[in-house]
């Protein structure tokens, strides 16, 4: 499970990741949609690490 957080905490770890970048691909949108997937993936991530 560390290293699947791992992989998850690696793509989403700035806007510009490919993590943010394969979400708004898969949403058909712009960098609207990039900046929330960092976001929501990157406090979900903060609080499985807890």
């Amino acid at each position: 499970m560390e290293e699947a957080v791992g992989n998850i905490r690696n793509g989403f770890s700035f806007p510009t990741r490919y993590g943010c970048f394969a979400v708004a691909r898969f949403m058909g949108s712009d960098g609207e949609i990039r900046n929330d997937a960092y976001q929501r993936v990157s406090s979900f991530v903060k609080n499985v690490v807890r």
